[in-house]
């Protein structure tokens, strides 16, 4: 229901795109500057990724979950590997050309991966989302999360970046995330810290 609201035609997204032409002309054009460098991204992702999980060869019927997927690039670059692809988007229809459109994630623990990237500080109940999340993953599954990190301030000092009270709604700290997940019966594994990974996904 909070995300029909925030996607409704008089919800604050619209009304922030409405309000964003200039914007949306500056993204076009970085856009096509960062097409070369979008595979490249995403493969450093899964590359990182892989010590903990098999992406880049899956087990036959592997199923991974994009929640927020946009257009799909992660989707693309898994399902190029093997992998059955599932995705949850509520801005676009861009990406279920090629995968699996779901509208909530099935609480089934019929997933092996899920992805959640840049999405968990746009909700306003983060912690539902993860429980949610957690039912759809499989004993033994992978949920991979990213998101902007208040602790990281001092190195990055972009604070709008962390939260602009428009599309960032919450900021977490990396003891924060943690408590959250442990909440939703989930338990952090393995951090991804790399600054050549933070700029290709982020930039």
């Amino acid at each position: 229901e909070q995300l029909d609201r925030y996607y409704a035609d008089e919800g604050p997204y619209r009304a922030h795109k409405v309000e964003a032409g200039e914007a949306r002309r500056l993204e076009r054009k970085a856009r096509a500057r960062n097409a070369e460098r979008a595979p490249r991204a995403r493969d450093l992702l899964l590359n990182a990724l892989a010590p903990y999980l098999a992406v880049h060869n899956p087990p036959p019927g592997a199923k991974v979950l994009d929640f927020g997927c946009g257009d799909g690039k992660i989707l693309d670059r898994l399902q190029d590997r093997g992998w059955e692809t599932y995705g949850i988007e509520p801005s676009t229809s861009v990406a279920f050309a090629r995968h699996v459109r779901l509208d909530a994630p099935p609480q089934d623990g019929s997933f092996d991966f899920i992805v959640l990237h840049h999405v968990l500080e746009h909700v306003t109940d983060p912690a539902g989302v993860l429980r949610q999340l957690g039912g759809a993953l499989r004993v033994g599954g992978v949920l991979f999360v990213s998101l902007p990190r208040l602790d990281t301030l001092p190195r990055h000092g972009h604070l709008k970046y962390c939260i602009d009270g428009r599309k960032h709604l919450i900021c977490f700290s990396e003891t924060c995330l943690t408590g959250l997940l442990a909440r939703a019966g989930l338990r952090v594994d393995a951090r991804l810290d790399a600054r050549e990974l933070d700029a290709a996904l982020t930039d």
